[in-house]
């Protein structure tokens, strides 16, 4: 597959699309095995596209006196909004208490620290139903159809980055 990339705008990125791990990118971010392989794609492609980026994994929960506040696949920093985003990744339909979940992280952080911190779950599966109530609930849901849209702004290279990255902080 061609790209439309020259190494002045974008060496990284250029030089990623030559390892296996972009195919690998590319199938788990729209059809994953399993939740990991699906938070490993939203890892990289939200790096890829330029944003500050923590997987968390192993240390995914927040605890205050021994006591659970939170949890979180990802952090992720925009510069141009100046927000942090906490995200969820799930290969599920998101239910409703996963969208209370990571509202209630956001919310938690944003309390510590007094910046904005807004919530995020990615999904590979169709949740039109299911978005309307969690943006009542201020939580972005980027599922299925946002992800071929994500999909094809990578694909289309450096120019198509900026239009990746508000797409997704826009919610």
């Amino acid at each position: 597959m061609q790209y439309d990339l020259s190494p002045s705008e974008y060496p990284l990125l250029e030089t990623y699309k030559l390892f296996e791990a972009n195919e690998i990118l590319d199938r788990n971010f729209e059809n994953p095995n399993n939740d990991k392989d699906f938070e490993l794609s939203v890892y990289w492609y939200l790096e890829l596209i330029g944003f500050h980026t923590i997987k968390l994994e192993k240390g995914e929960i927040i605890r205050e006196n021994k006591i659970n506040k939170g949890s979180a696949d990802i952090l992720f920093y925009d510069n141009e909004s100046k927000t942090m985003f906490a995200v969820d990744c799930t290969i599920g339909v998101p239910a409703a208490d996963k969208i209370d979940k990571i509202r209630n992280t956001s919310n938690y952080i944003s309390e510590c620290y007094k910046f904005p911190v807004k919530p995020i779950i990615f999904t590979p599966k169709i949740c039109t139903a299911v978005k309307s109530n969690a943006k009542e609930n201020e939580v972005n849901i980027i599922d299925k159809e946002d992800i071929i849209i994500l999909k094809q702004y990578f694909k289309n290279g450096y120019s198509y980055l900026p239009r990746a990255r508000r797409f997704i902080t826009k919610g």
